[in-house]
C-alpha cells in the first residue's frame, strides 16, 4: 500500500490531487477479529475525516486518527 501511495501521489501532484492512506486502527470485524478494541464506526471516523477535514493540499502520507504515521 504504501509504495502504491507514494507513487500515485508523486504522479498526480502536479494535478492537484492528492493522494493519502488511512488506517482505520484495529477494528472489530472478520479481519481484526472480536478482541479488536474499535467497533466499526469509530474505525471509518478516521477514514471521514481524511476526507472532509485533512487539508487538499496534504498528500504522500500515511494517516491515522492520532496523526501521520511515519513510512
Amino acid at each position: 500500500m504504501s509504495a502504491a501511495t507514494r507513487k500515485l501521489a508523486e504522479a498526480l501532484q502536479p494535478r492537484g490531487i492528492s493522494v493519502n492512506a488511512a488506517s482505520p486502527g484495529w477494528v472489530r470485524t472478520d479481519m481484526g477479529g472480536k478482541d479488536a478494541p474499535l467497533p466499526v464506526e469509530r474505525g471509518a471516523q478516521n477514514i471521514i475525516r481524511l476526507i472532509t477535514e485533512v487539508p487538499h493540499s496534504l498528500t504522500n502520507r500515511f494517516l491515522e486518527a492520532n496523526g501521520e504515521i511515519p513510512w
